[in-house]
């Protein structure tokens, strides 16, 4: 459906894609990333295949000017 990604290797990922693109090292940093941006994991409920897989609405492939609508969630206590 295109409203979702899914990481199959937690390794790789991390090596060739989380510094280069998003300077971060470890994968457990891009998971609250992507909480604080208020994407939801799909569980076996979506089927096998969606399994934890991360969802946004507004995240849709081919629609790129959906993604202004993503907006990252104010952590209470802090300038952030």
């Amino acid at each position: 459906h295109g409203r979702a990604f899914k990481v199959l290797d937690k390794k790789k990922f991390e090596k060739e894609v989380l510094y280069q693109y998003l300077h971060m090292k470890s994968y457990a940093s891009f998971v609250r990333q992507c909480n604080l941006y208020c994407f939801q994991r799909l569980t076996y409920a979506s089927g096998e295949d969606s399994s934890g897989a991360y969802y946004h609405e507004c995240f849709l492939r081919g629609k790129p000017s959906l993604s202004r609508r993503i907006i990252r969630m104010k952590i209470k206590g802090t300038k952030l």
